[in-house]
């Protein structure tokens, strides 16, 4: 990354508030449905303050760093909420799930929109590290279909005993809340291979 605020910054910051964006989502989604796993310290906890435009939320001496923490706080902070909810109660898992999918579809992409775009759209709003870290590797691509590959478990770090097994199945659902408004199939036919075909 660069020493001076760039689109690539911008780009990596949009994905870490999309992140929040889903913690507060799953946060909103045990308030109005009274999840008693759901206490007021956790959600306190685990809810995003900082919404700062990105040339005031990172150290302009530092910017690198200052997006890795960011990362860091963001994805800890999801996954102290999931595991926390579904350790308490696991038959909470499938709300998590519905609340995972009703946050996709808020952030559906349109109808005819084909799998090489929906593929650009996931690494655009999705949190996969630092872009060198080379999270996805495109595998093949038709116009029907795109496949590609997880390179690295870049998640499992912030995840409590790297269990992070739910972090994936809670992605998944908001993917297909994403995809299948607009007519596209999500699927994982080998773990950590992941296809989209309209």
């Amino acid at each position: 990354m660069s020493l001076f605020l760039g689109p690539i910054h911008q780009w990596l910051y949009d994905k870490i508030i999309f992140q929040e964006d889903l913690t507060d989502a799953l946060i909103d989604a045990g308030k109005a449905e009274g999840w008693s796993e759901l206490t007021e310290e956790l959600a306190n906890e685990c809810h995003s303050y900082d919404r700062r435009p990105l040339e005031e939320a990172v150290d302009p001496d530092n910017i690198h760093g200052s997006l890795q923490a960011r990362i860091a706080d963001a994805e800890s902070r999801y996954a102290k909420l999931v595991q926390t909810i579904a350790s308490a109660n696991p038959a909470r898992v499938e709300d998590l799930k519905q609340a995972a999918r009703r946050f996709g579809e808020l952030n559906a992409v349109p109808a005819g929109t084909k799998p090489d775009v929906a593929f650009g759209y996931l690494n655009n709003t999705l949190l996969d590290g630092m872009p060198c870290d080379n999270v996805n590797e495109m595998i093949s691509q038709t116009d029907d279909s795109i496949t590609w590959r997880r390179n690295m478990d870049i998640h499992a770090q912030h995840w409590a005993n790297e269990e992070d097994e739910l972090y994936y199945v809670l992605r998944s659902e908001i993917v297909k809340g994403m995809f299948e408004p607009a007519g596209l199939t999500y699927e994982e036919p080998q773990e950590g291979t992941y296809e989209i075909r309209a």
